[in-house]
């Protein structure tokens, strides 16, 4: 009868240490997905400042003047692709690229593409999306 203490003591302390663990692991799991959201708006804010600003600036004659600079204009933007290739989600690279793609006609020739503000807009929803904003207000 002198077992029945020590029995649960052990079950007690076993308890309290799964409860321990598995708080542990709730946690880590949402400072991951915290860290996870601040760089993918990190990404998403620069891939967007930086389109912006290429395609702002070529729509005002400001753009590239030569092909050298039209291929850097374009491969700067390039790695921010790169890096939100890395932070995902695939939905939103599939965006990134259609973005990409008319910026770097939009900064090439210097016209707004037909479709670039629909494909600007979609992107955006999706990165919202991604990061866990509503589209609402």
């Amino acid at each position: 009868m002198q077992l029945d203490p020590v029995i649960s003591l052990l079950v007690g302390a076993l308890g309290a240490s799964l409860i321990g663990l598995f708080g542990a692991w709730v946690q880590s799991r949402r400072e991951h997905a915290r860290w996870l959201r601040e760089k993918r708006y990190e990404g998403h804010l620069a891939f967007l400042r930086l389109t912006d600003r290429h395609t702002t600036n070529a729509q005002l004659g400001r753009g590239p003047k030569t092909k050298d600079d039209v291929k850097e204009a374009i491969e700067e933007i390039n790695e921010v692709v790169s890096a939100i290739s890395l932070i995902g989600p695939e939905t939103l690279l599939a965006e990134a690229r259609r973005l990409r793609a008319a910026a770097a006609d939009f900064i090439a020739t210097g016209k707004e593409p037909e479709m670039y503000p629909e494909i600007r807009a979609a992107y955006v929803v999706v990165s919202r999306n991604a990061i866990g904003v509503s589209s609402r207000g």
